[in-house]
């Protein structure tokens, strides 16, 4: 069984203690040379200039935010409202007025090197795979053995600082399954994992 597979892989991934989500220091996740634990796999992009950041330049605001091109690149507005007010991952989140549309739009601060990361940088860092990623299968794979289980779903939640639910939220795993898929939106943002979801 699949899943029980994932779940028996994934739980002994977090509880092998050897990483711990990110709090209040989320941003730190994404940043050269980080402390923080959370990433388990990540990549370093080398630059000579800020144009040669990949995603960097397709999610960072034109300038002052010096992403090359115009940031026409921006995260989906029922995603954005669909944070919390505590969510401490908003604070990756920027609303700005684009110059080609007029309008405000919302840019993914994750890969910028003038936010979330020293404009010294040599290199950009990508996640491959962080541990809430762990987390996340966990919920799901017990979801989809018939057990409503919300405790790593909830455990990445009150890292994050969002609210806590309990499983009368839920009329059941199918409709827990969707807001496990949510909150992969949330977490996962601009991290390459939505077309693999929606699959």
């Amino acid at each position: 069984d699949k899943n029980k597979e994932a779940f028996e892989l994934a739980e002994e991934v977090i509880k092998s203690g050897k990483n711990n989500l990110a709090q209040a220091d989320f941003a730190e996740v994404f940043h050269y040379g980080t402390k923080n634990t959370e990433m388990l796999w990540r990549l370093s992009e080398p630059i000579t200039s800020y144009e040669r950041g990949g995603l960097y330049t397709m999610y960072s605001p034109p300038p002052p935010y010096r992403g090359s091109s115009m940031g026409l690149t921006w995260v989906d507005p029922t995603l954005v409202q669909s944070y919390e007010n505590n969510d401490i991952r908003v604070s990756l989140l920027l609303e700005r007025k684009n110059p080609v549309i007029g309008e405000n739009v919302t840019y993914l601060l994750k890969f910028s090197t003038d936010i979330a990361q020293p404009s010294s940088n040599a290199s950009i860092v990508y996640p491959i795979v962080r541990l809430s990623e762990a987390y996340l299968i966990s919920a799901e794979a017990s979801a989809r053995q018939g057990q409503l289980i919300l405790t790593r779903y909830n455990e990445l939640r009150k890292a994050r600082g969002a609210s806590q639910k309990t499983a009368t939220n839920f009329t059941g795993t199918d409709q827990f399954i969707q807001e496990i898929e949510a909150e992969r939106r949330r977490e996962f943002v601009g991290e390459g994992r939505r077309w693999q979801d929606m699959k």
